[in-house]
Formats: structure tokens, sequence, C-alpha cells
């Protein structure tokens, strides 16, 4: 189990969203989907697209209260929920601009009734490239912390770490650090569309280490996204 690491940056965002919809869900709602630049256009996978999502595990409250004692979280954090851990395959771009399948940890509290936020978190150096948020043998605190606590928490790997980790990681490069982090977002949002998990509209984003540099990137090509067109892409 990964223990807890010192914030680095902490942001909250919040906005609305006109994306068109290709499908509908719980109660008729319609799901939306990923328009950005000619990517969408030009490819039979859009960004944001999950390619597969699989259930890893179910974490019990009495499990993540041990996970907060063990990391003296409980200032932070309270056991309020059941964790499920998704390993999440989605689409997203390199370093050229080219489509690439990617990887990230997605964490939902189970049980939940109301519109729940989401968290983003930023990992810090992989020195062992499938040791990143997705793997499927650990349980990263950072994720099993703010879902239980009532969030949905999007923890991308990175392009060249998890399920790509065959290729080279662009180590510190911000466009693809924030392009992998948005087209996870965009994934866990129709994730939780599917679930009938219901998104309040407010994003919170921090990292640690790279995921600092990460975290910063995001943010900053949210910002840019939103002055352009008024939108922040991830919300429902």
């Amino acid at each position: 189990m990964n223990r807890l690491i010192p914030i680095t940056l902490m942001v909250a965002l919040s906005s609305g969203c006109d994306d068109r919809a290709t499908s509908t869900g719980p109660a008729g709602v319609e799901e939306p989907t990923l328009s950005l630049g000619g990517v969408q256009g030009q490819h039979s996978r859009p960004r944001g697209r999950i390619i597969e999502a699989t259930l890893v595990r179910t974490i019990d409250p009495s499990a993540v209260a041990q996970i907060i004692t063990l990391n003296n979280a409980g200032s932070a954090f309270q056991a309020r929920h059941a964790v499920e851990q998704y390993f999440v395959r989605y689409v997203t771009v390199d370093a050229g601009g080219k489509p690439v399948i990617a990887s990230a940890g997605i964490f939902f509290p189970v049980g939940v009734d109301e519109r729940v936020q989401m968290v983003s978190f930023s990992h810090g150096t992989a020195t062992l490239k499938e040791a990143v948020p997705s793997s499927v043998t650990t349980s990263h605190s950072q994720g099993v912390l703010n879902a239980s606590h009532g969030a949905v928490a999007v923890l991308a790997d990175y392009i060249g770490n998890g399920i790509d980790a065959a290729n080279f990681h662009p180590y510190l490069h911000a466009a693809t650090e924030a392009s992998a982090s948005i087209d996870a977002l965009f994934a866990a949002r129709s994730l939780a569309f599917r679930k009938g998990v219901r998104l309040d509209g407010r994003l919170f984003v921090y990292g640690y280490s790279q995921g600092g540099h990460a975290a910063m990137a995001l943010v900053r090509e949210l910002e840019r996204r939103e002055r352009a067109d008024r939108r922040v892409p991830f919300m429902v």
C-alpha cells in the first residue's frame, strides 16, 4: 500500500460543459463526449475514450480506516464509504500528438446518493514503470482515501508508464503530463456516468514531486482551455 505523501499543489476548479452526447444512460441522461482540436475527427479513437475499465477490488471502510491510521491522516480524511478501484485504459496523445493508449487508476466511493467532486492526484517519479496508480497488485493510498471520503479520485500513470511502459516516458514533459491527466479525467467522467455516479462540477488537483509539476501543467492547460472556449472539458 502506498503511504500518504505531502500535498504539493491544491487547486479547485469549476465550470459547465456543453459537450454533445453519443449514448444514453441512467434515467435517460446522455453521456457527454470529448472533442479536442482535430484528434477526434481524424482518428476512430477520440481522446478520453475508455478502451478497458476493470474493477480490481473493493476496499471496505475498516481497511480504509487502517490506511488512515497508518498515514496519520485522520485530520484530513474519514472512512465514510467502501471504495471500488478500477484499472482503466484510455486514449490520449504522445509528445507528437499521435493517439496512444495510456492507463490510470480510478477510485469510486460506494453507495453515494449525492453529487460528488472529482480529485486528480498526480504521482511522483516512478523508478519502476509498472509501480504506478493503475497497478492491480496494490491500492494507491491517495486514491483510496479520497474516494472513501466521498470523491471520485483519478490518478493517471502518464504516458510511458503503466500499460504504456514499453514506450519512452517523457519525464517532466508538461504537455503530455497535462494531456494524460485531462484525458484520464474524461475517462473517469464517462465511467462515472456508466456507474450512475453523479458529479457536482468541482475538481481538486494536487500532486507530489514529479506530480507537482504534472499538477501545475494540468491546471495551466485547463485554464488555457477555459479562456479559449469558456469550458472546462471534464465537467458534466
